[in-house]
């Protein structure tokens, strides 16, 4: 989008059609609570917000590991072709924000890691992505255990309706 200079261009090179581009810039724009582009009758331009990301590498988890990382990164490959995507391990370490901070690039992380490096700032973005969370309980749980999985998935029923529950 940022090399093309106009919605119209970018759908040529992307063979998609011009209203899917701006629905995709304008969705991501949402998502991001800033805007990208200065739309005018002469085209488009990249704001300051947009500058920044422009060739920016984010550090992400490789394909194949979880499918909600996967439709994560299918999404910032469609709508922000300028971003590179480079592929870290399916578990993150010390090694994994060490590398981040020294090659000052971006990483996509969960909430529990934002305190985690002195040299990294957390910055939370409200995506429409649902991570999947659940218990791991013994195989033959105590009474008590028993109790308490019982009591969640009434909880969840009574939350979500008859969904699958465990």
């Amino acid at each position: 989008m940022a090399d093309c200079g106009s919605f119209s261009k970018a759908s040529e090179r992307l063979f998609i059609t011009h209203t899917a581009v701006i629905k995709q810039i304008s969705g991501l724009e949402s998502r991001l609570g800033v805007k990208l582009f200065i739309r005018s009758s002469r085209g488009v331009a990249m704001t300051p917000a947009g500058q920044c990301l422009y060739g920016e590498l984010l550090m992400i988890m490789e394909k194949g590991n979880s499918p909600v990382n996967d439709e994560i990164r299918r999404t910032i490959l469609e709508t922000c072709g300028e971003i590179r995507l480079t592929d870290t391990p399916p578990h993150y370490n010390i090694k994994t924000f060490n590398s981040c901070a020294e090659k000052g690039c971006l990483l996509f992380s969960l909430e529990c890691w934002k305190d985690i490096h002195p040299s990294l700032v957390s910055v939370p973005l409200e995506e429409p992505f649902f991570l999947p969370y659940g218990i791991v309980a013994s195989a033959k749980p105590s009474e008590t255990v028993r109790g308490f999985l019982e009591e969640m998935r009434n909880i969840l029923l009574t939350v979500h309706g008859a969904g699958k529950i465990g």
